[in-house]
């Protein structure tokens, strides 16, 4: 039961760590001209740093999750 919630944290960190790479990516914008406009701000001031840094999420994520497969499958 505690590897099932271990996995479902990995999973939501996961979500979590792609998210983010779509925003500093530019592929989310917001709803109102508004939210547009304070994305592309906190992506110009943000977007370098935060692009390596939820690629790196998403890549540990995914061998974490890989690793927590096998070791619950054998």
């Amino acid at each position: 039961m505690n590897s099932i919630i271990g996995l479902i944290f990995e999973i939501a960190f996961l979500l979590g760590g792609l998210y983010l790479f779509l925003v500093a990516s530019g592929r989310i914008k917001g709803n109102t001209p508004a939210q547009q406009e304070k994305i592309a701000t906190f992506r110009k001031e943000n977007g370098n740093w935060l692009t390596i840094v939820s690629a790196i999420l998403i890549l540990i994520m995914l061998l974490n999750i890989g690793l927590h497969i096998v070791e619950l499958t054998g």
